[in-house]
């Protein structure tokens, strides 16, 4: 797997994300909590 190096640390990172902007609930209607925590 392809690994990125985080900023200028040495901290290596995959460049595979979750965007989470849904759990938050703002401007969102019928996200629970529930389902965000079984997702995450």
């Amino acid at each position: 797997m392809e690994k990125r190096t985080l900023g200028t640390s040495e901290v290596k990172i995959t460049p595979i994300l979750m965007g989470t902007w849904q759990a938050g609930k703002r401007m969102w209607v019928g996200i629970e909590d529930a389902d965000s925590i079984k997702t995450i």
